[in-house]
């Protein structure tokens, strides 16, 4: 019989994150698992179910108020009830972040708890897009009910130093989990952007892949390569609607023929993979003065991605991409936006040394079967 163990997770879209995909999956293999999630979308409910989890669907703190308010009590109180009548002993939890915390507070039986860092969320850290300010009710029951966590994984060093320092956790073990993916690198190369769009053969296709947001600067990034007709630049991701209709209003104004906002929706994360084969350069951009954002090259989703299908990325200095891209020349990092086009120029020069690193940097860092045996180690501590 396998033992018992519960993961914690909220307001995350775990259809369309390897990192928790991977986890789950994983645990699910050698563990009764038991995921507990909540203000959860119909995507995560069907990933759940299509993977035969076991699963509860609850509320983080059950004080929403809103037309839906006695539905989410009459849930939580249903799923209470339901698992306090299962009787699961568990081995250990696993709590993501700190909405999960306190889903862990709420509704575990207090087994070891082991913290997953998925996002640096720091309760006085600069918050551009309005998170940690909603997070101020969870932050605080934290405080109050803090458990110290048996262990932590999160997904680099400089990100570990931060929330060590604003947990005072020294002498708690860790371990680093950067953004993974499943399976080795892909090789394979698609047309599909191209045939899609009808885009030349001879132009290069630089491909931005995830949040579209004024904190990004999209729009200057944009402005930085609206006058070269030799280059693509492809937008796939989700967006803040009013921010990109502005955009694309400009784009309009400006007769601006080298951008592209896709509208192609992805079921599941596997099937955005086109876009990555279909593209040329990857460009991540992180340009906020926060520890999250300083710290966001080295645990960014978006880099792993690109690596995977061979992409050079081109990153912004300010969110550590130095050491993310650099130290075995898979890309480049820059200190403006008026770097970007020399970047690319840099890269296309030597593209397949560049091409070859990356997925040489993926298969070393960022596939996840180089930490399986490491993780059930460090849970098994």
């Amino acid at each position: 019989m396998k033992n018992s163990v519960s993961i914690f997770i909220a307001d995350y879209s775990i259809w369309n994150s390897p990192s928790l995909i991977n986890l789950l999956n994983l645990l699910n293999t050698k563990f009764d698992l038991n995921v507990f999630i909540s203000n959860t979308a119909n995507e995560n409910i069907k990933y759940l179910r299509d993977n035969k989890l076991n699963y509860y669907l609850i509320e983080c703190i059950p004080f929403r108020l809103s037309f839906h308010y006695f539905y989410y009590q009459t849930r939580t109180f249903i799923n209470f009830i339901k698992l306090k009548c299962s009787n699961i002993n568990n081995l250990f939890c696993i709590c993501v972040d700190v909405k999960g915390y306190c889903q862990y507070l709420i509704y575990s039986d207090k087994s070891s708890l082991y913290y997953y860092s998925l996002e640096l969320q720091l309760e006085d850290d600069a918050d551009p897009d309005n998170i940690l300010s909603q997070l101020k009710k969870y932050f605080t029951l934290e405080k109050e009910n803090y458990i110290k966590p048996k262990g932590v994984l999160i997904q680099s060093e400089s990100r570990k130093k931060v929330f060590y320092e604003q947990y005072k956790l020294d002498e708690i073990p860790y371990m680093l989990l950067p953004v993974t993916y499943a399976e080795k690198s892909v090789y394979t190369k698609k047309n599909y952007i191209r045939e899609k769009y009808n885009i030349d053969e001879h132009k290069k296709i630089i491909l931005y892949a995830g949040g579209i947001h004024p904190y990004y600067k999209v729009l200057d990034i944009i402005k930085s390569l609206k006058d070269n007709a030799d280059l693509i630049l492809f937008f796939q991701g989700y967006s803040e609607s009013e921010y990109v209709t502005s955009i694309i209003k400009y784009i309009k104004e400006e007769k601006i023929n080298n951008v592209i906002f896709s509208k192609d929706r992805f079921e599941n994360i596997e099937d955005v993979s086109i876009i990555y084969q279909s593209s040329d350069i990857g460009l991540a951009w992180y340009d906020y003065d926060s520890l999250n954002f300083r710290t966001a090259a080295l645990s960014s989703g978006k880099v792993s991605g690109y690596f995977k299908y061979g992409l050079p990325v081109i990153v912004n200095d300010l969110c550590g991409g130095k050491e993310a891209v650099e130290n075995i020349n898979c890309g480049i990092s820059v200190k403006s936006y008026d770097e970007i086009l020399n970047a690319v120029e840099l890269i296309m020069k030597n593209y397949a040394e560049y091409s070859s690193n990356a997925r040489l940097k993926f298969d070393d860092h960022y596939n996840f079967n180089h930490y399986e045996d490491k993780l059930l180690s460090f849970f098994e501590k």
